[in-house]
């Protein structure tokens, strides 16, 4: 069955459940899906990029003799950053699977409220622990690699790259955090409110 074809049928149950077919409850689905697609196109970007990363650093090992020691640490700590963040993104993607045409009401309410509740929750803890990850093994790297570089270069270098990983975060937070005010925390609240008038039917 198509997507129009679940959206048709999402706001009749939804319709049931609100009373009006204008009531604003009945298009959330719209609503999800359009901001879904636009997240699941920043999450496309991201994985490429981070799996251009990836590839660059697999190369180098292979290809290159340049890590070695504590720099190969660095190396094998970055790509298990670039892996456990595509990952962590990937897992909080909602889903609009056929399946879900069987019984579209209060499962598939609940489990988008856990997508958007990890999502909050991938913001505060888990971007922080990647870009950590990311932190420790290019200073693994830089201490094998600058070892004969002046002091001033090494200042530069290192506080290029730090700086830099923390403006990404503070713009993404900054980003993020206006985002969950404006947009995502009205979605819960209405979907919340369509899950206690369905359990209460």
């Amino acid at each position: 069955m198509e997507l129009d074809d679940f959206k048709n049928i999402w706001k009749k149950q939804t319709t049931r459940y609100t009373g009006s077919g204008k009531d604003e409850n009945s298009g959330i689905l719209d609503v999800i899906y359009s901001m879904e697609k636009k997240i699941k196109q920043k999450y496309i970007i991201a994985t490429v990029l981070m799996g251009l990363d990836f590839i660059f650093f697999i190369y180098m090992l292979v290809y290159v003799d340049f890590f070695t020691g504590l720099s190969l640490a660095g190396v094998i700590l970055i790509l298990l950053a670039i892996i456990f963040g595509a990952a962590s993104i990937w897992s909080t993607n909602i889903l609009f699977k056929n399946d879900n045409l069987i019984s579209p009401g209060k499962d598939f309410l609940k489990d988008i409220i856990e997508k958007l509740d990890r999502r909050k929750f991938l913001r505060i803890y888990v971007v922080p622990i990647y870009l950590v990850m990311i932190a420790f093994g290019l200073s693994m790297i830089f201490s094998e690699h600058l070892t004969d570089t002046s002091l001033i270069l090494k200042i530069v270098i290192y506080s290029a790259s730090y700086l830099y990983i923390i403006i990404i975060y503070i713009v993404t937070a900054k980003k993020e955090i206006s985002k969950e005010k404006n947009e995502i925390e009205p979605i819960r609240k209405k979907i919340t409110v369509l899950i206690t008038q369905m359990e209460s039917d």
